[in-house]
């Protein structure tokens, strides 16, 4: 039986949020097409007034609409057109600019809605702008949810462990493998009495918890586990939800989601013993925690990567039946959902293909979340399909967000399900599915050429797996000051265009003429931190492939003083005389490789 409950205004979606599948238009990189020529309706490239092109002139850094209105132009991963995301900031805030970004700002007090426990054990919650006193019968407790009032009913301790059942692709990647159990880890659990909260647990790393139930339960009481993580205040830093619509299909992401859920599990609290195993099953919609897992593992890797960094707070839509207009997609759309604030929205089907045990489709959108939190996305979307190559901005973001997927899960390989069928690539190898190669770049057309993605994805997994930086090397380019500041170094500029489904032929490309990073600026800042120019060669192939040229990076002032007579190191200037840190003339600083000194500036055999 679906049962709905409340706490803290969430709302909660028991088992699973609908009940139907439908085959519609997946997630990913789409089946491969004949490689296009981009060109306009007359054959050419247009360039355009990018106020004019970008949402009427609202930029994608967003501005006040209103004292507490922010607007922002927004281009999601899976569609093409820029459209114009409104959102109203919690009250208790209002819109303004920091730092070139419109954000709201804390103005009052207290946030609306925010709880705390008093010194003297009442629950003070903010409401206008002030702290509101309620006394507990039962006493005030805090949660990673905020604080809420217990209530006065003998209790005892119950312990359990959370499994879910899981499928991935089978050995032969011709379809999902048979089922297997998973612990739940970082799962939200929550006990009621009746419709009381009583008290609230997280599961740990084995998937075990330890939560406060009442001592003689009846059939009204129930744990819950939810698929939601705190932020510490009183916030989401995560949540997989379920967009709530009358009947299954194809959903436009714009779309008001009529009845959202966060996706939870209910247990009765009397089948529990002094020790039990909860186990989410298939049938209960456990596709969902597949993704929730995935989700909750790369917030944990990105924090410890990126120095204690949050990523955006992040809300997934999955709900079974349902399909996307966008297939599977991110975008920094700011939303509130359960009355919390999230930075972020990704969007993934539940339909036939059940893509939901796609860990590579789901790290791969987690990629796109990554580069939003800590790196600056070009804002090229669209669709893309394989071996097909696209628009350098495109290019890098793909190829960043399907290497973040591999370096995740340290597997070369994406698998996904479309259309009935199974397909896969590997960027280890640089294929795709039949050992069919991918069309590489051309030394001869520069380094703003049209670019398979996955050869992006290629070189960076190449990046990560060097001995001299390893995965840090990706992290380091991405988040320096050089990759976040425009203009970049190679003048590349934003584009967007339509595609011919058929033929995958480009076509309407029109310039916006705003600065966006691409494969080389990103080559640039690895460089130009200090990363060995041989390792960037054996990356690139610049001979025969994509012709960065290593010797010579262009290094912001962002990243060095133009006056350095050493070398530039992580934006500093070095002596540039050490094996660590080699080089003269305000270049890049050098790693020498092992059995080299630096001499003169210049590394050579020892």
């Amino acid at each position: 039986m679906r049962t709905w409950i409340w706490v803290a205004a969430l709302a909660f979606c028991l088992g699973a949020c609908s009940s139907a599948n439908e085959d519609d238009p997946d997630d990913g990189p789409s089946p491969s097409h004949d490689a296009g020529t981009p060109t306009n309706a007359d054959g050419g490239q247009t360039s355009l007034d990018a106020g004019t092109l970008a949402c009427g002139g609202v930029p994608t850094e967003g501005r006040c609409a209103s004292s507490t209105r922010i607007e922002a132009c927004v281009t999601p991963t899976g569609a093409s057109i820029p459209s114009v995301y409104q959102y109203d900031c919690q009250q208790g805030a209002s819109c303004a600019v920091r730092s070139g970004r419109a954000e709201c700002v804390q103005t009052a007090s207290c946030l609306e809605g925010a709880s705390q426990c008093s010194s003297s054990g009442a629950l003070q919650t903010c409401s206008g702008g002030t702290w509101a006193t309620t006394q507990c019968a039962g006493g005030c407790k805090a949660s990673v949810l905020g604080s809420f009032c217990s209530p006065a009913i003998p209790k005892k301790q119950v312990s359990a462990r959370v499994t879910y059942e899981a499928r991935s692709p089978n050995a032969t990647l011709t379809d999902w493998g048979p089922v297997f159990e998973a612990n739940g880890v970082s799962l939200l659990v929550l006990s009621y009495s009746g419709n009381q909260l009583l008290d609230v647990a997280v599961t740990n790393g084995t998937g075990d918890f330890s939560i406060d139930a009442p001592l003689n339960p009846t059939s009204t009481d129930f744990v819950a586990v939810a698929l939601a993580a705190s932020d510490g205040a009183n916030g989401l830093a995560f949540a997989v939800a379920a967009p709530g619509f009358p009947a299954p299909g194809l959903q436009d992401i714009a779309a008001q989601k009529p009845n959202p859920r966060l996706w939870s599990y209910a247990f009765l609290t009397s089948s529990m013993g002094a020790s039990s195993t909860l186990r989410i099953t298939e049938a209960m919609g456990s596709g969902a925690v597949r993704v929730y897992d995935y989700l909750r593992y790369a917030y944990a890797v990105t924090l410890q990567r990126f120095e204690g960094r949050p990523g955006l707070p992040l809300i997934i839509w999955l709900g079974y039946g349902t399909s996307w207009s966008c297939g599977a997609c991110f975008a920094p759309v700011p939303t509130r959902v359960f009355g919390l604030p999230f930075l972020a929205q990704m969007w993934l089907p539940a339909d036939a293909n059940q893509s939901f045990w796609a860990d590579s489709v789901t790290g791969h959108e987690l990629g796109h979340w990554t580069m939003a939190s800590h790196g600056t996305s070009p804002d090229e979307g669209g669709y893309h399909s394989l071996g097909n190559p696209t628009f350098p901005g495109q290019a890098w973001s793909e190829g960043y967000a399907t290497w973040f997927s591999s370096n995740l899960r340290n597997n070369s390989y994406y698998v996904d399900k479309q259309n009935g069928a199974m397909f896969w690539l590997n960027i280890d190898t640089r294929d795709y599915q039949g050992n069919t190669p991918w069309t590489r770049p051309a030394p001869n057309l520069g380094l703003i050429q049209l670019m398979d993605e996955n050869e992006v994805s290629a070189i960076l997994w190449r990046l990560s797996l060097g001995r001299a930086w390893g995965t840090a090397a990706v992290d380091r380019g991405l988040a320096s000051p050089q990759l976040n500041t425009p203009p970049f170094t190679r003048g590349y500029t934003r584009h967007v265009w339509e595609v011919n489904r058929d033929t995958g032929q480009l076509l309407n490309v029109q310039d916006t003429g705003l600065p966006r990073p691409m494969l080389a600026d990103f080559l640039d800042a690895v460089r130009c931190e200090g990363y060995p120019a041989q390792a960037v060669d054996a990356a690139t192939e610049p001979t025969t492939a994509y012709p960065y040229p290593s010797n010579a990076p262009v290094c912001s002032a962002s990243s060095c003083s133009r006056s350095c007579g050493g070398c530039c190191l992580a934006g500093s200037c070095q002596p540039g005389n050490t094996a660590s840190a080699c080089g003269t003339g305000g270049n890049a600083c050098e790693a020498c490789a092992p059995g080299y000194v630096c001499s003169a500036g210049t590394c050579r055999p020892g």
